[in-house]
């Protein structure tokens, strides 16, 4: 719906759930924006659309000329544009649009064109104002880049290129406020693209968003989008944003490779390992051979292994002119004996994948020949999987072609798939990692959950192996087990194996709710150092939240808000009743530790 007043010079847009009131009287200036449900203006004052500065001269929207005001409607979308005319001083003008759209956002839409003296741009600079007046003071920014920071002012979440969290604005009570969601392009970020987007989804802190002022790359061109954005009303939350977020996102992606049926079994696999070839722990250097029945039974120390992975070929890979293929030959047995280890694997329950390494590839193999040699040595060996070390994509080629010899072959990367199109296509990868700090999430976990990523850090020893036992805990996943690093012999120690067998027990025996499709990363907290995680099962009448208290202090009280009548709540890994009072949930937390709090409807069991 869009109002005008030739009386008032005011143009209203709303699609009933946000209202824009624009003023055209002196230039152009938004005057309010309604959260219509609780009829509250979030704007605290009114201000300019944009207030560009070039050479030094500041040139708010209100000094510009307001040359036409167009308004077009039809039955699922209302628009209204004004053109503005800069200044005589400079040749810049503008176009300013608000539309509504059926997915209940209002889009708000800036673009600029130039015409520089003999060809030549000057730079310009623009700030956008109702980013410091949107909302109240107490209210909470939430960062594309950055939507919970930890105590060191790193986020929690480690984002992903292909997917731009939206920018939040929520109130002190975590309910109401609004989300932006941004058009962006990443990989012309730092070319001559006129598309600023991508400065606010990159800014860290939130003074940098209310203090913005990014740079203009104007040429003598026809109008260029500058600033794109589209507001969403929130009535949950950050809760709601996030959810909402990600199911527009997935609705763009083809998931399909996920609901094939021949690979569905690689989401039960959550405990990996990591099998150095020359390692004691599945070589016996007295018989030369793999002794596959003592790996296997050494992993019920920690929960079993539900997949190994056989590395054989580095670190002796590259001593002379063998390759990767030949090195297959050059374990007990060769082929044949890797056929073995597959069969007494699987007898006990266990998955096997071999690697691929990329960077050792020669000059007269061609990627048909690597396809048809990955696919050889699956079809000899009876793995499982293929493990692509350094990679985050596949050959190009390889899923047709296999699909055509054996179906059932899981695609496994060492890193994050960096691309939309590897993350459709490639259903595992590790979520690796050197260095990290509690608490630590990573988007794709909660994006895309079907998709399998056991953590691993392997040079952490001591403390640094609890802390991450602890993210694995805290983002409710699984591990790869690494131990023997290439001859480096890093172990879990006794009392960290107990933990991960009971992380296992309570990670499989609540599968279905870790694993859901509707998980939320930094669910709201009662506790500045509280950091939560939301897992749900999608039959709506469980609740997993995994608490991680960072403060050097145990915390005990009251510790996050759910909403819901006839719940009860339990500790999983104390086995504790606890209290659910006016939608309050009530506990305690030791300092650095993570709690896992199950909440279901009473009518379940409990």
């Amino acid at each position: 719906m869009i109002k005008k007043s030739e009386k008032n010079n005011e143009v209203t847009i709303s699609n009933g759930k946000i209202s824009f009131n624009l003023n055209y009287g002196k230039g152009l200036k938004i005057k309010n924006i309604f959260h219509l449900k609780t009829d509250t203006n979030w704007l605290e004052q009114n201000c300019d659309f944009f207030i560009l500065n070039v050479k030094g001269v500041a040139y708010p929207s209100s000094s510009f000329k307001v040359q036409n005001i167009i308004i077009k409607e039809n039955q699922s979308t209302q628009c209204v544009s004004f053109d503005l005319l800069s200044p005589s001083k400079i040749k810049i003008n503008s176009r300013v649009s608000l539309y509504t759209e059926a997915h209940e956002s209002i889009k708000m839409l800036i673009q600029m064109s130039a015409s520089w003296p003999e060809n030549c741009p000057e730079e310009v600079f623009m700030h956008l104002p109702f980013f410091r007046y949107f909302g109240d003071k107490n209210n909470k920014w939430h960062l594309s880049s950055n939507p919970l920071s930890r105590e060191d002012g790193e986020s929690v979440i480690k984002t992903h290129d292909a997917f731009d969290l939206p920018i939040c604005n929520i109130s002190k009570d975590n309910k109401t406020g609004f989300s932006l969601e941004f058009r962006d392009i990443n990989k012309f970020a730092h070319s001559w693209n006129q598309l600023r987007n991508c400065d606010f989804l990159h800014m860290q802190k939130s003074d940098q968003l209310i203090d913005n002022n990014v740079l203009l790359r104007l040429q003598n061109n026809d109008y260029a989008d500058v600033f794109e954005t589209r507001f969403f009303s929130l009535n949950d939350g950050w809760s709601e944003a996030f959810s909402s977020w990600r199911d527009r996102i997935r609705l763009k992606l083809d998931l399909t490779e996920y609901s094939r049926e021949d690979l569905k079994w690689y989401r039960n696999v959550v405990f990996q390992h990591f099998t150095f070839a020359y390692s004691k722990e599945i070589y016996n250097y007295d018989t030369n051979n793999f002794e596959i029945e003592k790996l296997i039974h050494d992993g019920k120390e920690f929960g079993g292994y539900d997949s190994i992975l056989l590395w054989y070929q580095y670190p002796r890979l590259g001593v002379d002119e063998r390759n990767q293929w030949d090195f297959n030959n050059d374990i007990p047995e060769g082929m044949e004996g890797v056929k073995k280890i597959a069969k007494i694997a699987h007898s006990k329950g266990v998955k096997l994948f071999l690697p691929f390494k990329p960077w050792d590839l020669r000059d007269d193999e061609s990627s048909k020949t690597v396809v048809e040699n990955i696919i050889n040595l699956i079809i000899e060996t009876d793995i499982d999987g293929i493990w692509f070390d350094t990679m985050d994509s596949v050959p190009n080629g390889l899923r047709e072609r296999l699909d055509e010899k054996r179906k059932g072959i899981v695609f496994c990367t060492e890193i994050h798939p960096s691309s939309i199109e590897n993350i459709e296509k490639i259903t595992g990868h590790w979520d690796q990692f050197r260095f990290f700090e509690m608490p630590s999430s990573n988007i794709l976990r909660y994006l895309i959950p079907e998709n399998n990523a056991p953590i691993t850090s392997r040079w952490q020893i001591g403390e640094g192996k609890d802390k991450l036992i602890s993210r694995a805990i805290f983002n409710g996943t699984g591990i790869a087990i690494w131990q023997d690093i290439f001859g480096s012999w890093l172990p879990f120690s006794s009392n960290q194996k107990i933990r991960l067998k009971k992380w296992k027990y309570i990670l499989l025996n609540n599968f279905d709710t870790f694993f859901g499709s509707k998980p939320i990363p930094c669910y709201p907290s009662l506790h500045e150092k509280c950091y939560i995680n939301k897992f749900a099962n999608d039959n709506g009448k469980e609740f997993i939240f995994s608490i991680y208290n960072s403060s050097v202090n145990n915390i005990e009280g009251s510790l996050f808000q759910f909403d819901g009548k006839d719940f009860q709540a339990k500790e999983l890994w104390n086995n504790e009743n606890l209290i659910i009072k006016d939608s309050v949930v009530y506990g305690k937390i030791n300092s650095n530790d993570v709690k896992i709090i199950y909440i279901c409807d009473q009518s379940d069991r409990i």
